[in-house]
């Protein structure tokens, strides 16, 4: 049974260890178990449309952003990194470009934390685009210790009619978005960091405006995700979805249809739960894990 978001069906308590990581099996057992609820907030400011049935800008496809390093490096961070640090990438749309800041604040004299410069959009978008978002790994004090991935809210747009009332399909479909995770992970493991998968944040009510999003959609694409992180155990969850829905701070945000995340005490709230996975992982790995000395 799926019950709305932030509330359980009432013989599915959902227990949860801190800083959100959870064993695959608990993140599945959470995903059937809930649904979706509503946010509300100041207005979404403007943001670029990815044209195209897969999300990606058709410019911006296998070309360098404006801004990007000469390596074809793309992330945002600390310009300087600190080497006695371990180095984090962050990989993810517009909703960790909310809390990036408050995660990488978290995570000061603990990591080196960069996030791409940019969206990730589409999981499509990101197979074009993820080797130019590692760079060079390979080379001295390039290396990533620990990576965070996701895509999926860009991936469950759908154009809405107004006349008809109905919905399109998805911008990806759930078996590409499938077999586009599994082509990012067969790249990303080459990388010898520490993966962690996290989870499509809610859509708490259809929105169908320009960027039209319904409710409930991103748990069709958690539960598409699961299914390929189930082949990969060695990825750790982090279950941002279920966070949101299960914590208070949020319990106004979902009462409307905004999908991202303005109120800087929100993001706050969101980075420091990211961070504590991030460091979580980091703690996890084992001195001599680094794959390129």
């Amino acid at each position: 049974m799926i019950s709305k978001c932030g509330r359980t069906a009432p013989d599915m308590p959902l227990p949860r260890p801190a800083h959100g990581t959870l064993p695959l099996m608990a993140v599945a057992w959470t995903w059937l178990a809930l649904g979706v609820a509503a946010p509300g907030s100041p207005a979404q400011p403007s943001q670029p449309t990815p044209p195209g049935a897969a999300g990606i800008p058709a410019a911006a496809a296998g070309k360098p952003a404006s801004g990007a390093a000469a390596d074809g490096r793309q992330v945002k961070g600390a310009p300087v990194d600190d080497p006695a640090l371990p180095r984090v990438l962050v990989i993810g749309d517009s909703i960790s470009m909310n809390y990036h800041d408050a995660a990488q604040a978290a995570l000061q004299g603990v990591a080196n934390v960069h996030r791409i410069e940019g969206n990730s959009f589409s999981t499509a978008f990101g197979v074009t685009n993820l080797a130019r978002w590692l760079g060079d790994y390979r080379a001295p004090g390039r290396h990533w210790d620990v990576i965070q991935f996701n895509h999926g809210l860009h991936d469950l747009r759908q154009d809405y009619n107004k006349s008809t009332g109905t919905w399109g399909p998805y911008a990806v479909s759930l078996a590409e978005y499938r077999q586009n995770l599994e082509k990012e992970i067969a790249l990303l493991q080459q990388t010898g960091a520490t993966l962690i998968w996290c989870t499509t944040t809610p859509v708490p009510h259809s929105n169908t405006g320009k960027y039209a999003r319904r409710q409930e959609a991103e748990l069709e694409f958690n539960r598409a995700a699961l299914e390929v992180m189930r082949r990969h155990p060695e990825i750790r969850i982090n279950d941002l979805h279920q966070f949101v829905c299960a914590t208070p701070a949020f319990d106004r945000w979902r009462q409307g249809n905004e999908v991202h995340y303005w109120g800087r005490d929100l993001q706050a709230v969101l980075g420091r739960e990211v961070a504590g996975v991030i460091a979580n992982a980091l703690r996890s790995r084992k001195p001599d894990a680094h794959p390129h000395p």
